[in-house]
């Protein structure tokens, strides 16, 4: 049975264990229409050896593990180091998410920015963010009231 029958290569391995310097990701939007086609742009560090198995992965932002993904397409099918997420395959609610360049060992060696599958707000000047302390970027409204306690 080929990787594309049984899913991709993932691990338990914690998130915080990876490297997740090796890849980066580029042009990556805060908001993405719903149901449309996503290109996604990443580049790979100088010293990073990509294999056949290497994939990139839509993750709901919070995950822990590899084995978390939404959606994923084989990394070796890019041109230009650029990949397209087809409509049907892409979550449909309007939680964050993030693209994760995973090896053929199921390890992440990168990670998007934040986004969201939702129509983009008409006054986009209205958007705050909010890094928290472990890094997770929140948008929130800027007439949103944030308390502390």
């Amino acid at each position: 049975m080929d990787c594309e029958a049984e899913g991709p290569p993932t691990s338990i391995i914690s998130r915080a264990e990876c490297n997740l310097s090796q890849v980066i990701f580029m042009n990556v939007q805060r908001f993405y229409k719903p149901n449309t086609d996503i290109q996604c742009t990443f580049c790979r560090g100088k010293n990073f050896a990509s294999r056949s198995k290497d994939w990139i992965g839509i993750f709901k932002v919070g995950w822990k593990t590899t084995r978390e993904y939404c959606s994923w397409i084989l990394a070796w099918t890019s041109v230009d180091d650029a990949v397209l997420f087809k409509a049907y395959f892409l979550p449909k609610d309007d939680d964050y998410y993030q693209f994760c360049y995973v090896d053929y060992k199921g390890e992440a060696r990168g990670t998007s920015i934040p986004f969201q599958f939702s129509n983009i707000p008409e006054d986009d000047d209205d958007i705050l963010m909010v890094t928290t302390e472990v890094g997770f970027c929140l948008f929130f409204s800027k007439n949103f009231e944030i308390k502390t306690s």
